[in-house]
């Protein structure tokens, strides 16, 4: 009888050490899953994983839903498209072995520097997300804008820039104006500083009558130059007026055919009083050859400057001698007719 209690309690004890170590064994197993997920939720909410998944998106092309998140806030210039914009051109090339620098912020919005190849992409700001986000990160791309351009309006032009029309300039005489006689007014121009641009601006212009063209400069300016929609009329007396200037610093033109042009009251009349030109060389004949209208623009309705070249000839027996020429016709409507105000040689 003794024998077989011993029996019974040696089995009772196998069975309750196999139930013990299958029950540890199932608490290490659940414990090490805990563990697991704790360290791949972990692993997943860090800043350098966010930012990966980050990447990830961009290499998916999610444009739209990035810069839905960014946080961008439109401005009277840019709207969310503008941001999108500069995001495509700032990963314009695939960022295929990242490397992230923190490089600011506090404990709460973390600035990285994306790098690739030690060379700078981009910056990465990070924000705590929402509580019930599925991470624990927001990561936006930190986008400056451009520096500010200026854009240069006559006043009788109107303009605006990505479809918002510029209004409340502070205008002043426009250039090559000021040589006007007392009483007549100047055309004045504006200009406008626009900031806040995420790409090149579009900038519009029109005014009645006439065909508006932007023109670049450099650094981010701009010049709003209007030409008249026809120009024949503008074209024969801007070039009447040159072809009787050079006629008459060579004395093959009258003063009084020269002042039939002129603007009186102008500095430029003043001097083709006192220009003497008694001094020119007697000879055969001149002539003009290659006359070139190369641009006209116009300040005001009533007034323009013509830009034209040609080469001028003087003939002396059997000699010719050439003098290429080109000029800048300042023109302005008084009373109903053109009157040149300023010959200049360019």
């Amino acid at each position: 009888m003794k024998l077989k209690s011993q029996k019974r309690s040696r089995s009772r004890f196998r069975r309750g050490l196999l139930i013990f170590t299958l029950v540890m064994l199932c608490a290490i197993a659940a414990a090490l899953v805990v563990c697991w997920n704790m360290l791949a939720d972990y692993e997943a909410n860090t800043p350098e994983s966010s930012m990966r998944r980050y990447l990830d998106r961009v290499s998916a092309g999610e444009w739209d839903a990035l810069a839905a998140e960014s946080g961008f806030e439109p401005t009277q210039y840019a709207a969310l498209d503008d941001y999108e914009a500069a995001l495509r051109q700032i990963y314009a090339d695939p960022v295929a072995d990242p490397v992230f620098v923190r490089t600011g912020g506090g404990e709460s919005d973390p600035v990285y520097t994306l790098k690739q190849g030690g060379e700078k992409v981009a910056e990465l700001q990070l924000t705590r997300a929402p509580e019930g986000s599925e991470y624990e990160w927001g990561v936006r791309t930190v986008v400056e804008p451009m520096d500010p351009v200026s854009i240069t309006v006559p006043e009788f032009v109107r303009v605006s820039v990505n479809g918002v029309e510029l209004t409340g300039g502070e205008f002043v005489t426009s250039a090559g104006y000021d040589v006007l006689p007392d009483g007549i007014d100047p055309p004045r121009h504006a200009t406008y500083t626009i900031e806040g641009l995420y790409r090149p601006p579009e900038i519009t212009a029109e005014a009645d009558g006439v065909v508006c063209e932007v023109r670049a400069g450099t650094e981010g300016t701009y010049q709003i130059e209007a030409r008249p929609t026809d120009d024949t009329a503008m074209w024969e007396f801007a070039e009447g007026a040159a072809r009787t200037y050079a006629a008459f610093i060579t004395q093959d033109a009258t003063r009084a055919q020269l002042n039939a042009y002129l603007l009186p009251g102008t500095e430029f009349y003043q001097a083709m009083q006192e220009f003497y030109n008694g001094w020119y060389i007697d000879h055969n004949a001149h002539e003009f050859r290659d006359m070139e209208h190369v641009r006209i623009h116009m300040s005001s309705p009533d007034c323009y400057f013509a830009e034209l070249t040609f080469t001028y000839i003087i003939r002396m027996g059997s000699k010719e001698y050439e003098y290429p020429s080109h000029y800048s016709v300042g023109c302005l409507r008084v009373n109903g007719e053109w009157k040149v105000f300023q010959i200049a040689t360019i």
